[in-house]
């Protein structure tokens, strides 16, 4: 389908939107194809950014730019390949057409372009050396290329016998071309992160590819610099910094964030209408609703994207859903029978959600807590069991600047170290806020805060899934198994304390090994998330206390259930139920201040006369033992346990006295002093280590001698 064809069809659309949809074209696109010049040559669907493209090329400086997967940066670093290969030649009808494509002599350039998406490379640097290797050398005797290097008289034979080091092979084969031409080369490289992402879980492996890449990204800066790269246009998910990758490009051009690019991954509003009609069309009749309505849907659960946090970016839907939710309405086996569900499903949520970056940066985070390290567990906990789907706010610095890989996973800002890789995963997206509340938080803050969101009601789905964590890996349950396993008796601590039925004890043991919470993850918004969190605590540490029966002796205790919200259609439910060999448990939890507007006492009674009202305690299956009935305020503002009551219902059926516990906060521990905490938190950054430092320096140093000598060579042969 060609640019003409789209706009004749939005035409026909505004003269009468009321014409019965005739049935699409299916045939009009190929899901997931990324090479440019195929789908131009197969008459498929391509969205038309080249009056972007246009300005890109405009750009001084190596250009780089990050997306989450699935947002078309592969099909874009194929058109930018095309272009300079081809020049106009397969951009009929398309914007750039009608304009002078640039001011230099030649016409075509040569391309090398490395795409490390879906690849994946044994941990040793030998290897990643020969992947790459392959990789440039593949590009050097390619077809487009190789009739650059043959007209200037170079055979790649020759330096592919002499320098074994992929970066040498590239730079040398560069250099040559340069010398004998006057000419440039263009690099591009997509997704350059994919295989640091892979192995971030592994520091050893990590720092060596770091090390590896410093002098292969060293040499492409260097080519730079010496006038021999016509353009460099390098993709990811992530920008990593202070490790010599692309730290060494002081003018690389960052446009992830820019404004004026929002809209160069991702289809705008304007787009899908203008390209997918037919299928609007089409959709709108099948379930008998207007186009409107079915745009609307559309850019419900699809559109929401926003690349700038400015008042004039443009948000973007999310190409690869707009594209399988297309193709869902071409399922002709199915017909008028098709179901509303699957023309609007989670398409990216089951696939381009899932990236490497995330699951391994979160299982780094999880391998790098210490067994005695309760802050850091608990806030990885309860980040987990937070409401991911509620609009947050991090320091703009943080986001908007590359990450340090060695300093994102030191146990600091864990619950933000998580969220910016959701960002840059595609979870979350820029929001804008009203200038009242942006001041507001930046005054509170005391910097410049970034206001997030979840884009849309696909991405919303994907978070609230129950298995969401279980799909992300199964090394989550497993690893947190076996931290509370090394944490011993530590951790009956906190059972034993429940089950002794002391007020005090509860309360101690909740807000010092499993609370303070980080305030900045709203943790403590909702009933739920508490109750989520602290069943989740109890089922760890029942998994870690079998495993560690055997030690423990007469003193172990074996929790036989833990249940949330164990309902009964005539008792109600309490918020958590706890089966022990010794006593049973009822926990029954309020948040303060509340939206009725009552005192914290006053709700610590309601649970009370709650539990004994419902009789909670008969739900149990054994009548032979007693149950502890606690009713336990949290405070939504200090995310703390402040007041526990608890009585003791008898297997005889009556019921002891109630006793009461209150917290006593601490001046480091009031509202006013944890968003101090958190702010000095936020604001701290970590210097790279003087490793990383060292061996990025000599990189550079080494390529500017190999320069050097290779002109003082070529003036004495002159």
């Amino acid at each position: 389908m060609t640019k003409n064809t789209t706009k004749n069809t939005k035409v026909a659309l505004d003269s009468n939107k009321n014409i019965k949809a005739p049935k699409p074209n299916f045939g009009a696109f190929e899901l997931g194809l990324s090479n440019f010049p195929s789908r131009r040559a197969n008459n498929n669907i391509y969205i038309d950014k080249t009056a972007l493209i246009v300005k890109l090329l405009q750009t001084t400086g190596p250009v780089f730019i990050t997306r989450p997967r699935r947002f078309g940066k592969s099909l874009l670093c194929s058109t930018i390949e095309d272009l300079f290969i081809n020049g106009l030649k397969n951009f009929d009808g398309l914007d750039i057409s009608t304009k002078k494509l640039w001011n230099d002599p030649e016409p075509s350039y040569p391309v090398v372009k490395l795409s490390l998406h879906g690849t994946h490379v044994r941990p040793t640097t030998s290897d990643l050396n020969s992947f790459i290797r392959s990789k440039v050398l593949t590009q050097l005797k390619s077809e487009n290329v190789s009739k650059f290097l043959k007209k200037a008289g170079i055979e790649v034979y020759d330096f592919e016998q002499r320098f074994p080091q992929a970066e040498d092979l590239l730079r040398e084969v560069i250099w040559a071309y340069h010398d004998k031409t006057g000419k440039c080369f263009v690099i591009i490289i997509d997704e350059y992160d994919n295989l640091f992402n892979q192995v971030i879980s592994n520091q050893s492996v990590l720092e060596d590819r770091i090390n590896w890449f410093s002098d292969f990204y060293g040499s492409i800066k260097l080519l730079y610099e010496e006038g021999c790269l016509r353009f460099t246009f390098i993709t990811g998910i992530t920008r990593y910094s202070h490790t010599g990758i692309l730290s060494g490009f002081n003018n690389l051009v960052d446009l992830s964030f820019k404004k004026e690019f929002c809209s160069l991954l991702g289809y705008t509003d304007e787009e899908v209408r203008q390209y997918f009609w037919p299928y609007i069309e089409y959709g709108a009749d099948l379930f008998g609703i207007s186009t409107d309505d079915y745009l609307n849907r559309l850019r419900q659960t699809y559109d929401g994207y926003l690349f700038a946090d400015h008042k004039n970016a443009t948000k973007v839907y999310n190409p690869w859903s707009i594209m399988q939710s297309c193709l869902a309405l071409s399922d002709e086996s199915k017909g008028a029978d098709i179901d509303n569900s699957e023309v609007f499903d989670t398409f990216w949520g089951d696939t381009g959600a899932l990236s490497g970056f995330f699951v391994n940066t979160f299982k780094r985070q999880l391998d790098n807590v210490q067994v005695n390290d309760d802050t850091t567990l608990n806030d990885l906990l309860a980040f987990m069991h937070s409401d991911l789907t509620e609009d947050f706010y991090i320091s703009k610095k943080l986001l908007s600047t590359s990450r340090d890989p060695y300093t994102m996973f030191d146990g600091k800002n864990v619950v933000q170290e998580l969220r910016v890789s959701m960002v840059q995963s595609g979870y979350y997206t820029i929001r804008r806020p009203s200038d009242n509340e942006r001041k507001k938080v930046n005054n509170a803050a005391g910097c410049k805060q970034l206001f997030l969101t979840v884009p849309n009601q696909e991405v919303i789905d994907t978070l609230s899934q129950n298995d969401f964590w279980e799909r992300i890996s199964s090394f989550v349950g497993e690893r947190l198994q076996k931290i509370f396993a090394q944490k011993g008796n530590g951790h009956h601590y906190f059972i034993d304390e429940m089950l002794s039925g002391d007020p005090n004890k509860m309360l101690k043991v909740l807000n010092e090994r499993f609370v303070p919470l980080p305030v900045e993850s709203h943790v403590f918004d909702s009933e739920a998330a508490v109750r989520s969190h602290l069943a989740e605590i109890l089922r760890i540490a029942n998994s870690a206390y079998k495993s560690t029966q055997g030690t423990n002796g007469d003193d172990y205790i074996q929790l036989l259930e833990v249940s949330e919200e164990k309902y009964s259609p005539t008792k109600g439910s309490a918020d958590i139920f706890v089966a022990s060999e010794q006593k049973n448990v009822v926990i029954e939890l309020k948040l303060y201040p509340s939206t009725s507007g009552y005192s914290k006492e006053t709700m610590l009674q309601k649970g009370l006369k709650q539990i004994q009202k419902q009789r909670y305690y008969d739900q149990f299956d054994s009548s032979d033992r007693d149950t502890l009935c606690y009713s336990i305020v949290f405070s939504r503002n200090t995310c703390r346990a402040e007041l526990v009551a608890v009585f003791t219902h008898f297997a005889d059926g009556s019921n002891s006295d109630v006793s009461h516990a209150k917290t006593k906060l601490q001046d480091d521990n009031t509202p006013k002093a944890i968003a101090t905490k958190i702010k000095a938190k936020s604001t701290s950054v970590k210097s790279p280590t003087s490793d990383s430092n060292r061996k990025a320096k000599t990189t550079i140093t080494t390529i500017k001698a190999k320069a050097a000598k290779r002109r003082n060579n070529k003036a004495q042969a002159e």
